[in-house]
């Protein structure tokens, strides 16, 4: 896997395949002939203890609340840093490997991020944050199954990277005893190394490489969701870009999407054995701290979490099944109705897809042709038009206007119509 000239990261050919040896497409996530989604979570999860649901996936129990510890440095709750160090306090695990932006362990394609093996509370303390970065898993997994030793390892990753993981499992009996834990990241889509160049030049105000950038820096006078964006260059520190503005602008409308995205059907990360993702819904949001949502699928974390609740390590409680859905309903919709629009629209140019649960449906092509057509399309140009305008940000914007107009008029157009079909809202939002 590496760096493409639109901002990409793909996978690459080097040297000459063996015969007859496919191995790299039996654990890639987006090949065809592979086992889909809900296929992998059953091996795995499938029990009496666990419920199953069309969109979270299987699980025995979910959660919802925070770190106090960990709850400022790191996401939302800060939960999924809690859960690595009590994996490595009670020696369920012997390493984490998670993504560290430590400039000693960054790899050497000059990429800001990298995921790093990690045996001690204060290195995944020091890890702890979001990254809206492409990053492959590949040469630690290699270093698994080349070190053949006992080691016991978790991994965090999105759904798509877990997919891999869990195919590599499959066919490796090395990687399949070796790794204990997998953590999933709630992932609607991925933007490439172009969006963190981009909102690097706006926050710095120079078109320059970065050193350092922090995609969730929390404000205390704000909403849980209005996050800011940070960059740092040789010039020093840029300003803060609330996510409510030109970074959420970039990131709803899909500019810089990886295409891979456009075909993937795991919101919630159904093969992660707990998935953690923001508590987005009305109650949690004024709180800009932030809360956790996590969905267990393990009973190993079950006993973790109901410890951490009994000794107060921790502030969580119980959440139905219902909530986490709600938590991220919009983005399920990308993942379901729009998905099967762009299924439709993948097979009318005759492209091979991965293993879908999701069907083609010419009702959601209909509905969504709209956006689909203007987000596909700022996709594509916004990679194109950044190659050539890395240093004339407000030019590359312009290039853009008409599919972000589009976009913004048929967003509007979709919110009258949903209040016209209940008119009730009008007079909720008017003396709420």
């Amino acid at each position: 896997m590496s760096k493409q000239t639109n901002g990409d990261l793909a996978p690459d050919l080097i040297g000459v395949c063996p015969p007859k040896c496919d191995l790299c497409l039996r654990v890639c996530p987006f090949a065809v002939n592979q086992l889909n989604i809900t296929q992998l979570a059953s091996q795995r999860f499938q029990s009496p203890a666990a419920k199953q649901h069309e969109a979270v996936g299987f699980y025995i129990e979910n959660y919802v609340g925070y770190s106090e510890q960990h709850r400022s440095a790191g996401a939302s709750g800060g939960m999924t840093t809690w859960v690595l160090q009590k994996l490595l306090a009670q020696r369920l695990v012997d390493a984490v490997i998670t993504i560290t932006s430590d400039s000693k362990v960054v790899d050497q394609e000059n990429n800001l991020f990298c995921f790093n093996e990690m045996t001690t509370p204060d290195e995944v303390q020091a890890a702890s944050g979001s990254f809206y970065y492409p990053i492959s898993l590949g040469q630690q997994l290699r270093h698994i199954q080349e070190l053949r030793d006992d080691r016991r390892y978790a991994i965090v990753g999105l759904p798509c990277t877990l997919k891999g993981v869990a195919l590599a499992m499959a066919k490796l009996p090395r990687l399949r005893s070796s790794i204990r834990f997998t953590l999933g990241l709630v992932c609607g889509h991925l933007p490439n190394f172009f969006y963190t160049e981009y909102l690097t030049t706006l926050s710095s105000g120079v078109s320059k490489p970065a050193k350092k950038v922090h995609y969730r820096i929390k404000q205390s006078a704000s909403r849980a969701n209005n996050f800011c964006f940070q960059s740092q260059t040789e010039n020093g520190s840029g300003k803060k870009l609330p996510f409510h503005g030109a970074v959420g602008v970039v990131y709803t409308s899909r500019m810089f999407q990886l295409n891979a995205c456009n075909y993937c059907d795991d919101l919630f990360a159904e093969v992660a054995d707990a998935s953690f993702m923001d508590a987005w819904l009305p109650e949690y949001m004024g709180d800009p701290n932030g809360h956790s949502i996590i969905t267990v699928r393990n009973p190993e974390l079950i006993k973790l979490v109901e410890q951490g609740i009994t000794d107060d390590s921790c502030t969580l409680h119980p959440l139905p099944v219902e909530k986490v859905f709600a938590s991220q309903e919009s983005q399920w919709l990308g993942k379901s109705e729009r998905l099967r629009g762009q299924i439709v629209l993948a097979e009318k140019e005759g492209r091979k897809l991965p293993p879908l649960r999701q069907v083609g449906n010419l009702t959601d092509y209909y509905r969504w042709l709209v956006t689909i057509s203007a987000e596909n399309w700022l996709q594509t140009n916004s990679k194109n038009q950044w190659q050539s305008m890395k240093d004339r940000p407000e030019i590359f914007i312009r290039k853009l206007r008409l599919g972000l107009l589009i976009l913004k008029i048929n967003e509007i157009s979709s919110r009258i119509i949903r209040v016209g079909k209940n008119p009730k809202l009008i007079i909720t939002k008017l003396f709420k």
